[in-house]
């Protein structure tokens, strides 16, 4: 990852320690946002802001001297893939597939609620 921000900074370990915190805050913000352009998952960016915040503390910025990046926020229920919804088709096949009946009347029984069809008991099979 540091070998990462050192290519997309231009600049080697040591000039990149010279660096002022405000300079350096700029670099890694910089690479940040880069990784967002390239699609990856907000928890990556987070977890790579963390190692190079570890990488410039270690290195001599820390009491006054912290780099000031922002984090990207991170929803609690986070995907980064929308959710799949399965067809009713595919409900239907599901609950065929299971070879019980009472799978069929429940799912059945749910679709006609949700129709607002509760009083017809008729109740066609695939």
């Amino acid at each position: 990852m540091l070998h990462r921000f050192l290519l997309y900074s231009g600049l080697d370990p040591v000039s990149v320690i010279k660096l002022s915190p405000e300079e350096a805050s700029e670099k890694v913000q910089g690479f940040i946002d880069s990784m967002s352009d390239r699609g990856l998952s907000i928890r990556s960016m987070n977890t790579s802001l963390a190692y190079m915040k570890q990488f410039f503390k270690v290195n001599g910025f820390k009491n006054g001297r912290e780099i000031d990046v922002e984090r990207y926020h991170q929803p609690s229920r986070y995907r980064k893939r929308a959710e799949y919804i399965p067809t009713s088709e595919e409900i239907w096949g599901m609950a065929n597939a299971s070879g019980r009946d009472d799978d069929l009347d429940r799912f059945a029984s749910s679709q006609h609620r949700e129709r607002g069809t509760a009083g017809q008991r008729h109740i066609q099979r695939r």
